[in-house]
């Protein structure tokens, strides 16, 4: 979304968030974030008494959404189904991106949409959106419970041939502080005994023995952050593109760096992108089943694809 900045002359005193609820029909829980977050500001100075009354020169920096043209692939009265496509953003992270999926989401439901869960910019795939904070609710609920089902499908590195249940503890990074001496990226995840349980089911579907590459089916059955790259690079076969999981901390810290090339991430990873994508969902909301399968590529031409560099200059 691109970021804003609007002013509003106030001649009598005024309650400033019922104000930019009516003004700008936002939800004020909204515009309550937006008080704390110092994005309201009257006279230069920024808002702390958001139940007070004020006069003068109302400064409001807010979000306005600029869409890329995504469309839901299904939808109903209540929440719609996108497919993601590798490298774009569910929501916007800091002031200086301007497409994120969330500003598609707002344009065609309003401000009251939101999305239900999140997917990582390189995982490509199906992502739920809701229409109204009761649905939102609701919805976002159902993930808490488990009741919706979902497969991802990645190309691994190496060959498994056999299904299994992969166990072990996530600890994420904002917890890294409990390991002192781990020397991971701290904005990354790690297993370790002190972690949340977490599990995830794999399927190995085809072995590619050309490029040594296994498509497997993966269901988390628990829901920690980055679980199943974790989980795949910890068992020896981290997932193609990754540059975080089953790489040097060299390596990760490159790339959060922003200084690495496409062929020096093709060299490190093996691919360009992150090879995998939430390929379905399956849950029942209001006495309905439903069952989406992502229509994207993601097959052995994809990955050929994301096996080469044309950045023949770069090192």
């Amino acid at each position: 979304m691109a970021y804003k900045r609007i002013h509003f002359e106030l001649n009598t005193p005024t309650k400033v968030n019922f104000f930019l609820v009516e003004q700008l029909n936002l939800p004020a829980k909204l515009v309550s974030r937006m008080m704390d977050k110092g994005w309201v500001l009257i006279n230069g100075e920024r808002i702390t008494a958001k139940g007070a009354h004020f006069t003068g020169t109302l400064e409001v920096m807010y979000h306005e959404p600029t869409p890329i043209g995504l469309r839901p692939i299904f939808e109903t009265e209540h929440f719609a189904i996108f497919d993601k496509p590798s490298g774009l953003l569910v929501h916007q992270n800091g002031f200086d991106v301007t497409e994120s999926l969330i500003d598609d989401i707002k344009h065609l439901y309003g401000a009251q949409a939101n999305l239900v869960h999140r997917l990582d910019r390189e995982t490509s795939g199906l992502v739920l959106a809701s229409k109204d904070k009761t649905s939102e609710r609701e919805l976002k609920h159902l993930f808490q419970m488990r009741g919706v089902e979902k497969h991802y499908l990645a190309f691994i590195r190496g060959k498994i041939t056999a299904p299994r249940l992969i166990d072990a503890a996530i600890l994420t990074g904002m917890n890294h502080d409990r390991l002192p001496s781990d020397p991971t990226p701290r904005v990354l995840s790690a297993i370790h005994p002190a972690g949340q349980a977490a599990r995830t089911k794999i399927i190995p579907l085809r072995y590619l023995s050309t490029m040594d590459a296994t498509l497997l089916q993966c269901q988390p059955l628990t829901g920690r952050t980055h679980q199943i790259r974790l989980h795949l690079a910890h068992i020896g076969h981290p997932i193609f593109g990754d540059p975080f999981y089953g790489v040097s901390v060299e390596i990760a810290n490159e790339y959060l760096d922003k200084t690495m090339t496409e062929a020096r991430r093709i060299e490190a990873t093996g691919a360009k992108r992150l090879m995998l994508q939430a390929a379905s969902l399956k849950f029942s909301y209001k006495q309905q089943s439903y069952w989406q399968e992502s229509q994207l590529p993601f097959d052995e031409p994809y990955l050929q694809a994301q096996l080469s560099s044309n950045d023949a200059g770069s090192k």
